[in-house]
C-alpha cells in the first residue's frame, strides 16, 4: 500500500499540524507529517536558479534568492528544536551555498540539525567543491535527474557546456561517499522514475551530465532503498516499509 510522508510549506505547518496532530513526526495509517519545505531559488530552465556565476550571455545576471539568510536560519532552527526534517529547494550553486551556510550556523548553535537529516531538493548545480560539505551537516541531496531529458538543450544554452557536464552531480556524490536519492518532482513530470537513474544524461535527449554518469546497477539501487533515508525513523518500520525493500519520496 502507499504511504505518504507530507512536507507542507513552512508557513502552512501550523495549520497542517493542527489538522493532523496524530500524524506529526509519526506514521498514522498511511500518512506522516515529516517536516517542512522551503524554496531558496527558482529553476535553471527559467533562468531563475541562483548561481554563483552569471548565466551564459549575461554580464551580471545570475538568478536570485527567495529568502534571506536570517529567514532560512529561523526555519532551520525551528526544525532542529522540534526534531522535524526540512526539505530545501536548491537548484543553483549559490542557493546550495546559502543552505550550507545557514545549516552550518544552526548546527553550531543547536547541535541538533544534522540529526534531522535535511534534504537539498534538486541540487542540480551543486558544485563539486560543495558536495563534501553536506555530509557533516547531515544534508542529503535528492537529484532531479530527468531534467536533462526534458530541458537538456535549454540547460546547455543557459549554463554552457562546462556547467552542463556536471548537472545533477550524482557521480561526485558517490566519490564523496555522500548518501543521495533521485526524484521526478511530480506533477512537474510524470513519476516514471526508473529510466532516469543511470547513464550520462539519464539516457535522454542529450549527453549532458557526462561527468556525473552512473552505471545502471547503481542507479537502480538508489531507487530500491536509498529513498528510505529521507523520513526520520522515529519508530521502527515494519517489513516492507520505506527503506526495507520499497522506495519512498517525500510528498
Amino acid at each position: 500500500h502507499i504511504r505518504v510522508a507530507a512536507y507542507p510549506g513552512e508557513s502552512d505547518w501550523t495549520a497542517w499540524a493542527a489538522a493532523f496532530p496524530e500524524c506529526v513526526a509519526r506514521w498514522n495509517g498511511g500518512l506522516r507529517l515529516g517536516g517542512m519545505k522551503i524554496f531558496l531559488d527558482g529553476s535553471p530552465q527559467g533562468r531563475t536558479a541562483w548561481l554563483r556565476r552569471p548565466y551564459e550571455g549575461e554580464a551580471e545576471y545570475a538568478g536570485y534568492p527567495t529568502m534571506t539568510d536570517e529567514a532560512v536560519v529561523q526555519v532551520m532552527r525551528r526544525c532542529a528544536e522540534a526534531g522535524l526534517q526540512l526539505l530545501v529547494h536548491c537548484n543553483g550553486d549559490a542557493a546550495a551555498e546559502q543552505m550550507l551556510r545557514c545549516a552550518g550556523q544552526v548546527q553550531a548553535e543547536t547541535g541538533r540539525l544534522a540529526a534531522t537529516r535535511p534534504v537539498m531538493i534538486h541540487a542540480q548545480l551543486l558544485g563539486t567543491d560543495q558536495a563534501a560539505r553536506l555530509k557533516p551537516l547531515g544534508i542529503i541531496p535528492s537529484f532531479f535527474v530527468a531534467h536533462v531529458y526534458h530541458w537538456g538543450d535549454v540547460h546547455r544554452r543557459n549554463l554552457g557546456e562546462a556547467r552542463a557536464a556536471h548537472i545533477s552531480p550524482a557521480g561526485t556524490a558517490l566519490r564523496c561517499d555522500l548518501p543521495f536519492t533521485f526524484h521526478q518532482d511530480a506533477p512537474v513530470i510524470p513519476p516514471d522514475i526508473v529510466w532516469g537513474g543511470a547513464g550520462p544524461g539519464g539516457g535522454g535527449r542529450s549527453r549532458m551530465g557526462c561527468a556525473e554518469g552512473r552505471d545502471g546497477e547503481r542507479g537502480l539501487r538508489l531507487f530500491r532503498g536509498a529513498g528510505g533515508r529521507h523520513p526520520r525513523p522515529r519508530q521502527a518500520r515494519r517489513p516492507g516499509a520505506a527503506g526495507q525493500g520499497s522506495a519512498a519520496h517525500p510528498a
